[in-house]
């Protein structure tokens, strides 16, 4: 029987070519396992949020101005994408115990979820001025101060943001997006490729590397960073679209149509959400909470 060897160019020792493809399918029936594996553990989590809700709930009801069940049940409802229990049970905790920290940042998250960006940075401001040099609360700020179209404040903010914890990811591909928008490709590139190197899949590193990659006219190296977003989070609008404009200029004309109609309705749907909630918003800009917000 012939044996057909390769050899390693890192330490130049010899494999089995047979045994090296039993070696990848092992790896990958491993790789199958572990998505399914991860899968159950999404599914796990989410029946226990299920039944934490609904416990919360119960002793919400029963003591209505308990701070401790009140910020467990709105960072509960938060995470849920249950906005308007959220804020109504955070405000209400944030007026019993103004002087509470993790009250006050609960509720100004709470506006972040109804898009009251400024009235999310006053409170916030308020915290960091409570509890300065804490990470989450700079890099908060940042990314107010960009949706505000802040762009100097926001640099500042995240800068800090991350001399407190450089493991950040979010922080940095924000730079990394203010750099790119600033024509400062090396330093945007830096950033991303840093992000990257710490989490793969990481969904906004991925997208602004391959919006880099565009730029500098390396389609299938875009094509090739769209399509790992996509992988990493299919719910992905921006990726989806992006990805038909590279596909386009492939000439790859029929996926290049149906990602386009994808990131199409995947906007679409993040759009209608948040007038959903936009529109649980007066005039003034005070929210309506709890029962008013359904009249």
């Amino acid at each position: 029987m012939l044996l057909v060897r390769a050899r390693c160019s890192v330490c130049g020792r010899f494999f089995d070519l047979a045994d090296l493809r039993t070696r990848q399918e092992e790896l990958a029936n491993l790789n199958r396992e572990l998505e399914d594996t991860n899968r159950g553990v999404v599914a796990l989590y989410a029946e226990l949020d299920e039944k934490a809700l609904s416990l919360l709930l119960r002793a919400k009801k029963a003591q209505p101005s308990d701070i401790r069940i009140l910020m467990h049940f709105g960072a509960l409802c938060l995470r849920r994408d249950l906005t308007v229990d959220a804020l109504d049970a955070l405000e209400r905790a944030y007026k019993l115990a103004p002087s509470n920290d993790l009250a006050l940042f609960l509720y100004a998250r709470a506006q972040i979820a109804f898009q009251q960006w400024q009235r999310a940075h006053d409170l916030f401001s308020e915290f960091d001025r409570r509890v300065p040099k804490y990470a989450p609360a700079q890099y908060a700020l940042g990314w107010l101060d960009l949706k505000l179209n802040r762009p100097g404040e926001a640099r500042e903010h995240l800068e800090k943001s991350l001399a407190m914890d450089a493991s950040q990811a979010d922080p940095r591909c924000d730079l990394a997006q203010l750099d790119f928008d600033e024509d400062r490709l090396e330093e945007a590139k830096t950033q991303w490729l840093a992000v990257l190197k710490a989490q793969p899949r990481h969904v906004k590193a991925n997208i602004g590397m391959a919006d880099l990659l565009l730029k500098s006219g390396d389609l299938q190296g875009a094509k090739a960073r769209y399509e790992a977003a996509i992988a990493a989070d299919p719910e992905s609008g921006p990726a989806h679209y992006k990805l038909s404009r590279v596909l386009l200029r492939l000439h790859e004309n029929e996926r290049a149509a149906q990602e386009r109609a994808r990131g199409t309705e995947l906007n679409a749907q993040a759009v209608k959400a948040a007038k959903t909630v936009l529109v649980l918003a007066q005039p003034d800009g005070r929210l309506l909470t709890g029962a008013d917000a359904w009249r």
